[in-house]
């Protein structure tokens, strides 16, 4: 009987490791999933904002996006009120958000509360006058560092390119001039490729607020009693078609050879990369 025993004493060693290889290698890919779903709209809206000194200056409500760059360009956070009444909604350029804090569902913002109660106001009906200089001049010299808010903002020149500059010295990547949505007037939205086929309804979006990765729209198709198929589309490939439907610029050839969707694809999507992924739940 010792023998017996002294025999499986290996076999369990080797079946101990093999398990715990196993759940090592499960909590790393639940890590990389988990990446992507704190980076997703519907995580992210609601969350609350805060400043260093941990005071609360309010609650994310959406972000205005920029269609013909396919960025996120701002971030609207209600701010004040009670329970949402009498409450004002704060424009904020997304940049200047993090999510590298400490704290789970908060996210900082750089402003002092004091300042906070000066900080530019959105109001839905100046939603196509957002692009313009002067009032994107504005907006973003209010969160510039101290020594250049005594500056007053100056119109960027018109040096011909379809460029726009950002506050992080980067130019977006667009096919025309700014065209500014809300995110949450596109969730629900119908989706045709090129041969004018039903691809499915923006359920969610990618974003990152550091802004090294591009945003990505997540494309839903329900199936009667049963799961549709999800595909992670660069949202630089969406436009308006004439019937107002949203439109990709990819063929059903790309559709069906889509391959699967990670944190790694995203991190590396280039910026001009025309590729759809599946995206699995």
């Amino acid at each position: 009987m010792r023998i017996c025993r002294t025999a499986l004493l290996p076999t369990m060693v080797v079946m101990f490791c093999l398990a715990a290889c196993a759940q090592a290698q499960s909590h790393a890919g639940a890590k990389v999933g988990s990446e992507i779903q704190r980076a997703r709209l519907s995580h992210l809206r609601g969350m609350t904002i805060e400043n260093r000194d941990g005071e609360k200056l309010g609650v994310l409500k959406d972000f205005i996006i920029d269609m013909s760059a396919g960025n996120i360009k701002y971030a609207l956070v209600s701010a004040g009120g009670v329970l949402g009444a009498r409450s004002t909604r704060k424009i904020v350029p997304v940049e200047a958000l993090s999510d590298a804090t400490a704290k789970t569902g908060i996210l900082a913002l750089d402003v002092s509360t004091r300042r906070w109660k000066k900080a530019p106001q959105y109001r839905r009906s100046e939603l196509r006058k957002l692009p313009e200089p002067e009032r994107a001049g504005q907006i973003s010299a209010f969160y510039s560092p101290a020594a250049q808010r005594s500056r007053p903002p100056q119109a960027a020149p018109d040096n011909g390119r379809h460029g726009t500059p950002s506050t992080t010295g980067r130019e977006d990547e667009r096919h025309g001039p700014p065209n500014y949505e809300l995110a949450s007037d596109l969730i629900g939205r119908v989706v045709v490729n090129q041969q004018q086929i039903v691809v499915g309804q923006i359920s969610d979006l990618l974003i990152d607020l550091a802004g090294q990765k591009k945003t990505f729209a997540i494309i839903s198709k329900a199936r009667l009693l049963k799961r549709g198929e999800n595909y992670a589309v660069p949202l630089r490939l969406v436009n308006q078609s004439a019937d107002h439907r949203l439109k990709i610029e990819a063929n059903d050839a790309a559709l069906t050879q889509a391959l699967p969707f990670s944190e790694q694809t995203w991190q590396t999507t280039p910026a001009r990369s025309t590729s759809i992924y599946h995206y699995a739940e």
